[in-house]
C-alpha cells in the first residue's frame, strides 16, 4: 500500500463517519497529521453507566504504554497503566482486587501509519493525567477496558472532590464537581437498580 493511500484511507475513515466523529485536519506537517475529534456524544446519567459498567473503581493513572491505531483503522487508542485502589463494584464476570494494574484504552493518540505519525485529538477528554486519583466507571473488552461511554466514566478526585474529567456535554450539576459522597450515593442507588 502506498503512503498516500494509507494516509487518505485513514483520514477518509475518520471523517465518514459523521454520525459519530466530526474530524477535522488540523495540522499537516512533514510526515505528521493532527486530527481533532469532536464526538457527537450526549451526557447520560449516573444510572445509565453504572448500568454499563463491568468495574468501578478509584484508581492511580499510571504511564501511557503506547498508542497504535484501532483494528478498523478509524481512529488512536492509548493505552495506560491503571493502579486500582479500591473496588466500588465489580461484575460477575470480574475478578480485579484492589492494589492490582489493569491496561485502560484511551481514545487519541499517536501512533504510526505508513512511515508517518497520525495524532488524533478527542475534544471532550484529554490524554490522562500520571499520578492522577480517579473514579473510573469501566467496562472490559477483551483484556483490555475502557472508559464507560469512552468520555464520560471518569471523575477525577482532589480534596474530596469529584470532577468530570469530561469537558462537554456534562451534566450542569456535574460540571464544576461534585463533593465525593454525593457522587458514591448517586453510584450505590444506581447499583441497587441495576440488582432489581
Amino acid at each position: 500500500m502506498t503512503l498516500l493511500l494509507a494516509l487518505s484511507l485513514f483520514a477518509s475513515a475518520l471523517l465518514s463517519q459523521d454520525e459519530t466523529y466530526l474530524g477535522q485536519l488540523v495540522r499537516k506537517e512533514g510526515k505528521s497529521l493532527e486530527f481533532v475529534i469532536r464526538p457527537a456524544v450526549e451526557w447520560q446519567s449516573i444510572d445509565k453507566l453504572v448500568a454499563k459498567s463491568d468495574l468501578i473503581a478509584f484508581a492511580t493513572v499510571g504511564t501511557a504504554l503506547g498508542a497504535s491505531i484501532t483494528a478498523d483503522g478509524n481512529d488512536v487508542r492509548t493505552d495506560y497503566r491503571i493502579q486500582l485502589k479500591e473496588i466500588v463494584f465489580a461484575s460477575d464476570t470480574e475478578t480485579r482486587a484492589a492494589d492490582s494494574e489493569l491496561t485502560l484504552s484511551q481514545l487519541g493518540g499517536t501512533a504510526p501509519v505508513a512511515g508517518h505519525t497520525v495524532t488524533t485529538k478527542h475534544v471532550p477528554l484529554g490524554p490522562l493525567e500520571p499520578g492522577s486519583n480517579v473514579l473510573l466507571l469501566l467496562r472490559r473488552v477483551d483484556e483490555k477496558y475502557r472508559i464507560v461511554n469512552e468520555y464520560f466514566g471518569i471523575f477525577v478526585v482532589r480534596e474530596g472532590i469529584a470532577t468530570p474529567a469530561s469537558t462537554n456535554a456534562f451534566d450542569q450539576t456535574y460540571r464544576s464537581g461534585k463533593p465525593l459522597p454525593d457522587v458514591l450515593n448517586e453510584i450505590s442507588a444506581a447499583l441497587a437498580k441495576r440488582k432489581k
